[in-house]
């Protein structure tokens, strides 16, 4: 009861707060894959090594998320064990916007 105002009827301020805690709840999603995704690429980049049960599992965990942008574009060859995924990136690329499309749809359909 602290938290509400005169002026601000009890419907609005819960309204509100739905719409904060679905955004939250979408944020950690979102964020949490575009940190996965983001250290994925890195891994890839800095050629660490497979057989690291952490890498494999990451690579796993991952692999679902960037397959949908695989072949989008030519794979650039690699350097030794160093690759470049251009599809991480796509996929990092796309997921943030689908995180602000959804946020926004969240805001919008709230209202």
């Amino acid at each position: 009861m602290d938290n509400l105002t005169v002026d601000q009827p009890i419907s609005t301020f819960s309204k509100q707060q739905r719409i904060k805690k679905i955004q939250s709840y979408c944020s950690y999603g979102f964020g949490g894959l575009e940190v996965l995704l983001v250290i994925r690429f890195f891994f890839r980049l800095l050629g660490a090594n497979i057989a690291s049960p952490f890498v494999n599992f990451l690579y796993q965990v991952t692999y679902p998320f960037i397959s949908i942008f695989q072949g989008i574009f030519k794979p650039l060859p690699a350097i030794g064990a160093t690759v470049v995924e251009v599809e991480t990136l796509v996929a990092v690329i796309m997921y943030g916007l689908m995180w602000f499309g959804v946020l926004q749809l969240v805001r919008t359909l709230m209202d």
